[in-house]
């Protein structure tokens, strides 16, 4: 008899503990992930919030844009004179050379003939 009631046991065992292990095995998806959510937006990570597509700092190109035209503007304020792509900023050497003749001349370095010759040299260069 303890052989039925041992069958009987076994059987009332396995018919409760088969589908609580059926349950127990079965992969339940979790939750998809929330999103924090933030007073402004999505997080300190989205700089642009939801409103504003960045448009509030419009003014930043036009103020390089402004910076680069001004630093070509004193460049060629500096190189004084007309700029020659290929040799820089010329200066008239002419003025400068006459300068230095007349300071010559003045100093009694050199002679009136020679003054007049050098002169005209340099202007007609």
């Amino acid at each position: 008899m303890w052989k039925h009631v041992s069958v009987f046991l076994t059987l009332i065992a396995i018919s409760i503990t088969q589908p609580l292990l059926a349950v127990a095995q079965t992969t339940t998806k979790p939750d998809a992930p929330q999103q924090p959510q933030w007073p402004y937006g999505h997080g300190p990570w989205h700089m642009w919030g939801d409103h504003h597509h960045g448009w509030h700092f419009w003014w930043i190109p036009l103020l390089m844009f402004f910076f680069i035209v001004m630093f070509f503007v004193a460049m060629r304020r500096r190189a004084g004179g007309r700029w020659d792509m290929m040799h820089g900023p010329s200066r008239d050497t002419s003025a400068s050379a006459i300068e230095i003749l007349n300071e010559r001349f003045a100093k009694g370095e050199i002679e009136e003939d020679e003054y007049k010759d050098k002169k005209a040299k340099i202007l007609s260069a």
